[in-house]
Parts: structure tokens; C-alpha cells; sequence
């Protein structure tokens, strides 16, 4: 039975697209969302290239990814969903691997799966230790995002909108996952590989926007926080990010930006470990 919707956000101009429908097209596939936001494209000729029998291309109002994605959300038909990137591919009967994870426990309302993480040659796990994520997701997530955009599978009559609400740039997946945590979701971890995700040195997680997006990334998960454990992870992993930052910034000779992001790296703590980095902005 089709009962999955695969919703792809996409500017519609990567050549991979066509790679990643066609991983997505499985027997459990009820239907493929292309979320087409930006103006990169044209929307008609998108339409003529890849809408066909179970494809339907959708124009999203929104001009960020992460309004794409509530977007695709909110256009979702079926009983259960998932998302993938454009440009990474679903292996195949990994749906059915997912879907059979729904079925046979019915109070199950997401499910998240580990995934291969393609370098060169090179192949990892995208997710090291999923397994144990299941104990507390909420701290394990603060720790190491376990979901991937394309590893969950989440159960549409328990996970609404509301979830997709406002997520942050760029580390909008690690919101969501926390997000749900905290909501009291059950969430069932299987660790085998139900991706594949296509990294390259000029990835977004590589990118100095991306190192900057991660601040209001913690700032959205602070809001939902409720434990003073995970509120000092988080106030460590935002030190941390500072201190990044503050580095990159002296590397790139930007004193002014570096001494900023050092004081805040400093402003818990845990940051007191950095002090000696006050030398370099000399």
C-alpha cells in the first residue's frame, strides 16, 4: 500500500533532481513533492521535465528552505511522510523498512533512520552511535544531531505543521529533532542505512553562514529546553560556537568581529577554557 509522500524542497536546477525522485519513486511512495521555492527556475519548465504519474511539482511562497519545508508539509496528502534534499538519494526499500516500523507499533510517531555519508571515495555512517540515541533523544541530539533530512519518516496525524513552525536557517533538521523530543514524540532509531548523503567542501555545514547560523540554531532549541542540563549544553555548545567563530574571524584578520564573538565565548563558564585565546586578538 502507497502511503508515503516524499516531499524534495528544491531551486529545481541541480542535475541530481532527477537522481533523487527516482530513489524516491519506492512501492510505499504514495507521492513525490517537489517544493519548488526560489526564482532560479522556471516553474512551467520544471513541470514539463519531472511532473509525471506520482511526481507533482508544488511552488512554494516561501524564499527560505525552511518555509519550503513547511510548505511541503502542509501539502502532504498521505499518512505518512519523509523529506529529502535534492541533491542526496533514499536507498531503496528504505520506506518499506520505515513504514513497516509505523505498522507494527502504532504510538510510534517518527521514525529515523542512520544513512551513508558519501565523500570521494570515501563512505561513513552519517550518524555514529544512533543506536543510543533512543535512551533520551532530547540530550543525544544536543550532543550529535541524530536526524538527518532524509532519515526520518514521521506520522502525519501526530506530527502537524505546528512542528515546521519558524525552524532555524541551516540547522533547521537538529531544531526539528529536538523540537520533537521535547514535545514527547515517540521516536524509534534504526540504525541502518536508509540514505545517502553527497558532501562536498562547499557544503552549507561548511560555510561560514552556516557556522553563524548555528548561534540562532541554539537559540531556537533554548526556547523549548526544560532541563538545566540541556540548558547548560546548550549554553556550552554556544560558547564553543563563539570561540569558532572568534578564530575564523583573527584567521581572516577581522579583529573588530573576533574580539566580539571571543567576549561571548567567554560569557559562560564553560568558556573560561578560551581565556588564553585573548593573546592572539593582540
Amino acid at each position: 500500500m502507497s502511503t508515503v509522500t516524499v516531499v524534495i524542497p528544491t531551486l529545481g536546477v541541480r542535475a541530481s533532481l532527477g537522481d533523487a525522485i527516482e530513489s524516491a519513486l519506492q512501492p510505499e511512495t504514495h507521492e513525490v513533492l517537489l517544493l519548488l521555492n526560489g526564482s532560479r527556475a522556471d516553474p512551467s519548465k520544471v513541470r514539463a521535465r519531472y511532473e509525471r504519474s506520482r511526481v507533482r511539482v508544488v511552488e512554494s511562497t516561501a524564499r527560505s528552505l525552511p518555509g519550503a519545508i513547511l510548505d511541503g508539509r502542509r501539502a502532504v496528502r498521505s499518512d505518512l511522510f519523509a523529506f529529502l534534499d535534492d541533491d542526496d538519494l533514499l536507498v531503496e526499500g528504505s520506506l518499506t523498512t520505515r513504514a513497516d516500523a509505523m505498522r507494527e507499533s502504532p504510538e510510534v510517531d517518527v521514525v529515523v533512520m542512520n544513512g551513508w555519508r558519501l565523500e570521494g571515495t570515501e563512505r561513513s555512517n552519517a550518524i555514529p552511535s544512533l543506536g543510543r540515541c533512543s535512551a533520551d533523544p532530547a540530550m543525544a541530539i544536543l550532543h550529535k544531531n541524530w536526524l538527518a533530512s532524509s532519515g526520518g519518516l514521521y506520522r502525519a496525524n501526530s506530527v502537524d505543521d505546528q512542528a515546521f513552525v519558524d525552524l532555524p536557517a541551516y540547522m533547521e533538521w537538529t531544531a526539528l529533532g529536538f523540537r520533537l523530543a521535547k514535545a514527547g514524540k515517540t521516536i524509534r532509531f534504526i540504525d541502518e542505512p536508509g540514505f545517502e548523503i553527497r558532501a562536498s567542501p562547499d557544503s552549507l555545514s561548511a560555510s561560514l553562514d552556516y557556522s553563524l547560523a548555528q548561534l540562532s540554531g541554539l537559540r531556537d532549541m533554548r526556547r523549548f529546553a526544560d532541563r538545566p542540563a540541556e540548558f547548560r549544553r546548550i549554553a556550552d555548545k554556544r560558547s564553543r560556537q563563539h570561540h569558532s567563530l572568534a578564530v575564523t574571524f583573527v584567521e581572516s584578520g577581522e579583529k573588530r568581529r573576533a574580539w566580539a564573538h571571543h567576549l561571548r565565548s567567554l560569557s559562560h563558564w564553560s568558556g573560561l577554557r578560551f581565556l588564553s585565546f585573548t593573546r592572539r586578538l593582540f
